[in-house]
């Protein structure tokens, strides 16, 4: 019954609103780290949907969306190109190579599974800056705190949109 329940079919409109979903996070992040520039640490949403969407309808979420779009916050954060697009990258894998697991699994375990996917892909984030002599944010445990909450209440706000748009 699980199984069949998990695997249900979804409307073709999420093929179209995911990537409109992820774009937007894009863009909410852009302006929430302007807003808040005085802020020492920046709120960092795209993996938010990626693990989310590569977890539970992964044939909407392809590989190279995820990754142009990680490049575009690249331009927008003024880091080096391909920063992000790795660490999107580093997210989406292990949003996948996770998902028979968490799939099935009580939501508090798939947002302990997405903090300590986060955890590595923000330390190793830091761990690049801090070799190419970029100015290594200090304050990066607040930043994965921010997006683990992001990810809980944005999360929740996706469920309820993939539960309305799955076929019956």
């Amino acid at each position: 019954m699980a199984m069949n329940q998990a695997n249900r079919d979804y409307k073709p409109v999420l093929n179209l609103l995911i990537p409109l979903f992820l774009f937007l996070l894009v863009v909410l992040g852009y302006i929430l780290g302007e807003f808040f520039d005085g802020l020492v640490f920046k709120m960092w949403l795209l993996p938010v949907g990626v693990f989310y969407w590569a977890l539970f309808i992964p044939t909407a979420t392809p590989i190279i969306l995820a990754l142009t779009l990680a490049l575009l916050e690249d331009g927008l954060a003024g880091t080096p190109f391909g920063l992000h697009g790795l660490a999107i990258l580093g997210v989406h894998y292990m949003a996948l190579s996770q998902r028979q697991s968490l799939i099935y699994s009580p939501f508090a375990m798939i947002v302990t599974g997405f903090a300590i996917n986060m955890a590595v892909v923000m330390a190793a984030m830091s761990g690049v800056m801090w070799l190419l002599e970029l100015p290594v944010n200090l304050w990066v445990i607040v930043s994965w705190l921010f997006v683990v909450v992001a990810f809980i209440l944005l999360a929740k706000w996706f469920e309820m949109v993939r539960h309305k748009l799955m076929k019956d």
